[in-house]
């Protein structure tokens, strides 16, 4: 429950809807207590609608209905500029088609002091502008390299009878699939905390899925 409610008061658009994709089309069979968590679903959508009516539009139910909204129709300020922030991206990239090299992009240029810098948020927009377009390539399809192998690995893992090594090599592929989204909405390539976690677990479900087929 702690976990949910800090994942919940993030409001990061770009979490809720890698974790709703990844909920929906790979992991939902694999979720337990269906029946508990959406009686839970319910029950909070009764309190939501019971705090709205009691607190009015002063209420924080309202105010988040408000930033739902905003999102929906790209009115609220950090959706709404984005658009602006990937073209000018983009620009650069046209401009430089074989990257600029790092040191401009986001946070990190900024603190460096750069004098040319763009804020991008957008994960792969940054790594073309760092290393060209064929740089960025070459990334994003070890990345689709490892899903799609991380996939045969279940697949094999699965026809053996290894519950465990299939489930670990599902799990690996779920998490990648999800950096891959949120990495469309910011600049969480350079998070190295949330990549390192990513890689770690990317490694054993790899190793898990070899030693499965050894």
């Amino acid at each position: 429950i702690a976990i949910a409610a800090g994942y919940l008061l993030t409001f990061s658009r770009s979490n809720f809807l890698a974790l709703l994709f990844v909920a929906v089309f790979i992991a939902f069979k694999y979720i337990p207590y269906k029946k508990q968590i959406f009686l839970a679903g319910i029950a909070l959508v009764g309190v939501g609608i019971l705090l709205l009516v009691i607190q009015g539009s002063d209420g924080i139910i309202y105010k988040l209905l408000e930033w739902v909204q905003d999102s929906l129709n790209l009115t609220d300020t950090s959706v709404a500029g984005r658009s602006g922030i990937w073209t000018e991206a983009l620009k650069a990239i046209k401009d430089n088609p074989m990257g600029l090299g790092f040191g401009h992009v986001g946070s990190i240029a900024i603190d460096a002091k750069a004098s040319y810098y763009l804020s991008c948020e957008n994960s792969y927009l940054a790594m073309t502008i760092d290393f060209g377009i064929i740089g960025a390539l070459i990334y994003v399809s070890f990345m689709i390299w490892i899903i799609y192998h991380l996939g045969c690995k279940a697949r094999r893992c699965r026809a053996m009878g290894n519950t465990t090594a299939y489930r670990i090599c599902k799990g690996g592929q779920s998490v990648m699939i999800y950096l891959m989204i949120v990495m469309f909405f910011s600049n969480h390539i350079y998070d190295m905390e949330a990549v390192a976690i990513v890689y770690a677990y990317v490694g054993i479900a790899l190793s898990v899925g070899g030693q499965n087929e050894n």
